[in-house]
């Protein structure tokens, strides 16, 4: 039987539902609590739409309750879509079957089980939602779906700037990775998101500041931390190994603790890696897009302007695509 669109939406659908089946009997935990702590406040007043999280929570307390259970059907639902999204997203790299087998990789790798399963955790993956949705949109090259898309980065620019302040950057590399000009997007498009971006981050450099304090304490005052090469080396080489090791995954990983062996190894690995993005753009497009998604997503993790932690499993959410293009590529490649 050949399988058609409506088949391979339905496969990944059910595939993200039977992954995670377990994990809609979760409770609140960690971060959850202070849902708890404040459903007086999440329960009175009017749903607040310019917070998704926010307003997902209040129409879950006034429908249904303070229950976790329809948050975590919430999250997984939207996994899903995701899911979706990545195949229609890789079928502009691959045949069908390929698109659908590394989108099928995306919709069960354990990596995303942290940002799925844990409510806290769900900002990540609205920060896929919005990625995936908007570069298809902008690839319909259509001004109704442009603007659609301009709009959805406004409104998620402020919850995850962090992340999402990089993405014109990524619509950079996805023009350069399309081997055909019927996806690529119009460059002046990508200049307004940089400009959007770039004015976010200017009026909010206070904001930033006070986040990198909070943070790293040891580095309060500094805008560079003194090892910063260091925590950039050792999150790309961690996060990869994660994505395509996933066999020790934990809540925390913090605090770093490594040794000078394993810094240089990580080092050289690193730049071993970097080296190897021109053959990858000029041979291998496709990996080149992906790897360049892995590491642009990560910037935030890196250390010269460090605002989150170095290493945790709901930041490879989106730089987890890497994996999922590779297997894309591969089954592309040798499979047929």
């Amino acid at each position: 039987m050949k399988l058609n669109n409506c088949w391979i939406c339905a496969i990944l659908f059910i595939a993200c539902f039977i992954v995670y089946f377990n994990c809609l009997e979760g409770q609140f935990v960690s971060d959850d609590l202070l849902i708890v702590e404040g459903e007086h406040i999440l329960a009175t007043g009017s749903i607040n739409w310019i917070f998704p999280q926010e307003a997902i929570y209040k129409l879950v307390i006034k429908y249904f309750g303070l229950k976790p259970l329809p948050l975590h059907i919430f999250y997984v639902l939207l996994h899903s879509i995701n899911s979706i999204l990545v195949f229609f997203l890789l079928c502009k790299f691959f045949t069908k079957i390929s698109a659908f087998i590394g989108a099928l990789f995306f919709a069960v790798h354990p990596i995303h089980t942290e940002s799925v399963s844990w409510i806290s955790g769900g900002g990540y993956v609205w920060i896929g939602f919005f990625v995936f949705v908007t570069l298809i949109l902008l690839s319909k090259k259509k001004m109704p779906f442009t603007l659609l898309a301009v709009l959805m980065f406004i409104y998620f620019l402020p919850h995850a700037y962090p992340w999402i302040g990089v993405f014109p950057a990524m619509l950079l590399v996805y023009n350069l990775s399309l081997k055909s000009t019927k996806f690529r997007i119009n460059y002046l498009i990508v200049i307004l998101f940089l400009a959007i971006a770039v004015g976010y981050v200017s009026k909010n450099i206070p904001g930033v500041i006070m986040r990198i304090k909070l943070i790293n304490p040891k580095v309060t005052g500094q805008l560079i931390s003194s090892d910063w090469f260091v925590s950039s080396t050792h999150s790309i080489c961690a996060n990869l190994w994660m994505i395509f090791f996933p066999f020790r995954l934990s809540f925390y990983h913090e605090p770093v603790i490594i040794s000078n062996l394993q810094m240089i190894s990580e080092a050289t690995f690193t730049i071993l890696l970097l080296a190897s993005l021109y053959l990858l753009y000029k041979y291998v497009k496709p990996i080149f897009f992906g790897l360049m998604t892995f590491l642009l997503f990560l910037i935030p993790t890196y250390g010269l302007f460090r605002v989150t932690w170095i290493v945790s499993e709901r930041y490879l959410y989106l730089p987890s695509f890497l994996f999922s293009i590779m297997i894309g590529w591969l089954w592309e490649k040798y499979a047929s």
